[in-house]
């Protein structure tokens, strides 16, 4: 995961994450839980995770919204059909089971422990669960090491 500041012209990364909750194979899309689809996405901190009390960044429908509003994403369930997804958020988490089922969530896309307080530095959340935070994310997910330096070259180019 990156963190593109159009702001401050800045791109930080990579942090260390997962897009999917636990799958069923290694490097599968399959998964017991419901998983955001590739994509667009708006967020805010209104809520944080797990009822505030853990940082979190929650992905919404559109800024502005306080608390638990519009909480709803598109994503796709076991099977592979598309549903709508209720409460995804960004957060620290990774399963200790060790194995290919230790994704650490249910849904939600993770930051691995290690690299969680430096990613939620860059959001100025080191000491806070919740905020007043707006912005975007793009899910992105492909194995093809070009098409990702392409993608992040074209990011770097938008920063200028």
């Amino acid at each position: 995961m990156y963190i593109a500041n159009y702001n401050r012209k800045t791109l930080q990364g990579p942090f260390r994450s997962s897009t999917f909750p636990n799958s069923k194979k290694i490097n599968s899309v399959q998964t017991f839980y419901n998983t955001v689809l590739d994509g667009s996405y708006i967020f805010n901190n209104r809520s944080g995770h797990k009822g505030a009390k853990r940082r979190g960044l929650n992905l919404v429908l559109e800024t502005e919204l306080r608390g638990w509003e519009g909480r709803f994403n598109l994503g796709f369930d076991m099977n592979g059909d598309t549903i709508l997804m209720e409460d995804v958020n960004i957060h620290g988490g990774m399963s200790d089971l060790g194995n290919f089922n230790s994704r650490g969530s249910h849904g939600c896309l993770t930051i691995i422990p290690n690299d969680t307080l430096q990613f939620f530095k860059e959001f100025n959340m080191e000491h806070r669960t919740t905020g007043n935070l707006d912005g975007g994310l793009y899910v992105f997910r492909s194995d093809d090491s070009s098409l990702k330096t392409q993608v992040l070259a074209q990011i770097k180019s938008e920063l200028k």
